[in-house]
């Protein structure tokens, strides 16, 4: 088992050649047999599929997850705690790959197993995990319960102060975070802290992450001083438990990047997300998604600092390694894609910016495209429509767009609403342009 883990680069292992193919061996060796204890085979297969997660290689991981579920499905049993953990796992990989449904059933074969068991720090695990899911399909408020659920288990089983109860704290501040419930974001932020501080493991890696989150929290509340300062001790944590070229210390960098920018240091920002590159370069396999998701962070920051030029790239190369690594549908995917077509719109490139959005609008699925998604992106294309005087194809989507805009007090609204009094002149409905106009004075 410690093999094939030393293959992964993050933990100093070789690079993408060697490791891709030290796990291939390993493989076969078990398909052939050569492991004779199923129970050591099937764990084996299970940190390769980890191993295998973490190079960005999903297929692979994907295979060996479902082989290893239908292996202690038959050898242990629907009812067994290999079959929860692997359904754990799948609904983990699933959850990656933005198969949300499809992670949520998986989740509830593992929480069915482990509820039978009584409350113990598995289920409160899987509870945990669980929580990440609904939060990625946007249900903040079911996410909240679900996470708080698992964190009262363990401060049931192990105590109000433990290592594991501050890293359930750190679930649950993720979710007030992504909520933007700020105050209550620093609250849990700083009890996790306080917490891991009385325990003697202020340089414990979790320590980290909350950290993080805490710099996080504080430069949404404008609180820039002590969130630069905040960030700073994050990385250069990250730098001594980890060393130089860890996960743990890539993302907090792109997070202080976060911070530079909201403190209006876009160019510390953007010094610090090329820095971040580099790094995953350097040690990542070249179709690892990490790099993907660098490279549209990078394209959001020149594009936000009206490099257009400079964003269009970046923007197109992360699309085309997240579309390798996710396939089409996946979340990141058509936002990446709307986001190609927005910056292509400041750019004059029309043809293209319609293209991408009206694809990014065509898909279906509500967790890949959120109502501010349909807005954020669906306003260029009325625009462009508009500019094209193709009014039967601009006037549904421009109501659509205003809907979501006016339900949300969105200042914008005022601009799809003279696009819409546009509209009705154009085609010769007078009364409702009249209409039209008033919302716009109305600002509303």
């Amino acid at each position: 088992m410690d093999l094939f883990k030393s293959a992964d680069p993050w933990q100093g292992g070789s690079r993408q050649t060697t490791v891709v193919e030290a796990l291939g061996e390993g493989v076969k060796q078990i398909d052939a047999g050569r492991i004779k204890d199923p129970v050591i085979a099937s764990s084996l297969r299970r940190t390769i599929a980890t191993v295998y997660q973490s190079l960005g290689r999903s297929g692979e991981a994907d295979t060996l997850v479902r082989e290893t579920l239908r292996e202690r499905l038959a050898r242990s049993g629907p009812a067994s705690e290999e079959a929860a953990e692997s359904w754990n796992d799948l609904a983990n990989l699933l959850t990656s790959e933005g198969k949300l449904d499809s992670a949520e059933t998986a989740f509830g074969h593992a929480l069915a197993i482990r509820r039978r068991r009584g409350a113990d720090t598995l289920l409160a695990g899987t509870l945990l995990d669980f929580a990440d899911l609904v939060t990625a399909k946007g249900e903040l408020a079911r996410s909240d319960t679900i996470a708080r659920e698992g964190l009262a288990i363990y401060r049931q089983v192990l105590g109000e102060r433990d290592l594991a109860v501050a890293a359930a704290m750190a679930r649950v501040l993720s979710i007030q975070g992504t909520g933007g419930k700020w105050e209550a974001a620093e609250s849990t932020a700083r009890a996790a802290v306080a917490m891991l501080e009385e325990l003697g493991l202020e340089r414990h890696p979790q320590m980290t992450p909350i950290l993080s989150d805490l710099s996080i929290t504080l430069a949404n509340k404008k609180e820039f001083t002590e969130a630069l300062a905040v960030a700073h001790r994050t990385v250069a944590l990250d730098s001594v438990v980890f060393g130089t070229s860890h996960p743990y210390l890539a993302t907090h960098l792109e997070n202080l990047g976060y911070v530079y920018l909201e403190a209006g240091l876009n160019d510390s920002a953007i010094a610090v997300v090329k820095q971040v590159l580099a790094m995953r370069q350097a040690v990542l396999a070249a179709d690892n998604p990490a790099i993907g998701r660098t490279l549209f962070n990078l394209a959001s920051l020149e594009h936000d600092a009206g490099a257009y030029r400079a964003a269009e790239p970046h923007y197109a190369e992360a699309l085309a390694r997240m579309r390798r690594a996710y396939g089409p549908q996946h979340p990141d995917v058509v936002y990446a894609t709307g986001w190609l077509g927005r910056n292509q719109f400041y750019t004059g490139q029309r043809t293209e910016a319609e293209r991408n959005i009206r694809w990014a609008l065509s898909v279906t699925d509500p967790n890949a495209v959120s109502a501010k998604d349909t807005v954020r992106f669906g306003r260029f294309l009325v625009t462009m429509l508009v500019e094209q005087r193709r009014w039967r194809e601009a006037e549904p989507l421009a109501l659509r767009v205003f809907a979501i805009q006016d339900s949300t007090q969105d200042s914008l609204a005022r601009v799809t609403a003279g696009q819409l009094a546009a509209i009705y002149e154009a085609t010769g409905r007078m009364e409702r342009a009249e209409q039209w106009r008033g919302r716009v004075g109305a600002g509303r």
